[in-house]
């Protein structure tokens, strides 16, 4: 039973996954996020858009963070 040692994962990665997208869910309703938030910030990283520092992100240029700061 080569497969048997997968089961008892299964159930705490399937609800780690449930879990993500609700927060992702909830996150885009309530605040306006992007729904696959850290998919975006990523980019935005890769795209020298945004520096990382620790679990930080911050956007480089003063007209975006203004921008993404109105709603507040």
């Amino acid at each position: 039973m080569p497969g048997l040692w997968a089961a008892p994962l299964a159930g705490p990665v399937g609800n780690l996954v449930v879990a993500t997208a609700l927060t992702d869910t909830q996150l885009a309703f309530r605040e306006r996020t992007p729904v696959r938030l850290m998919a975006f910030l990523d980019d935005a990283h890769h795209r020298n858009l945004s520096r990382v520092t620790g679990p930080v992100y911050q956007f480089r240029h003063a007209r975006l963070q203004e921008r993404l700061t109105q709603g507040e």
